[in-house]
């Protein structure tokens, strides 16, 4: 399993993978003034781009979620077996992740 510690740069209106591999639980911080969306998936496919809505992860981690280590599962729990985590923001942002 791919380990990450570091930051991710989210590109301009495109879901970014922030996990390098099938997790259960990561850490997860918005580090720049703009929200950020969240998705969870089944595998490595991509959410998609008609719909960029999702779990809201505030400017600059304010969400008090965005930086525990917390099964992925409870972020999403309308999504059985999810394994990874994307991000989506109209602006590019700078998200730290961490999972093993």
């Amino acid at each position: 399993m791919a380990e990450r510690d570091e930051a991710v740069y989210c590109e301009k209106e495109d879901w970014t993978e922030l996990t390098a591999s099938d997790v259960t639980t990561i850490t997860i911080q918005n580090q720049s003034a703009f929200a950020v969306f969240l998705r969870g998936t089944v595998g490595s496919v991509k959410p998609s781009l008609e719909d960029p809505s999702g779990f809201e992860l505030a400017a600059h981690g304010a969400l008090h979620l965005g930086t525990e280590t917390i099964p992925i599962a409870s972020f999403f729990s309308g999504v059985p077996g999810i394994t990874r985590v994307w991000a989506y923001s109209a602006v590019r942002t700078k998200v730290w992740v961490s999972h093993s």
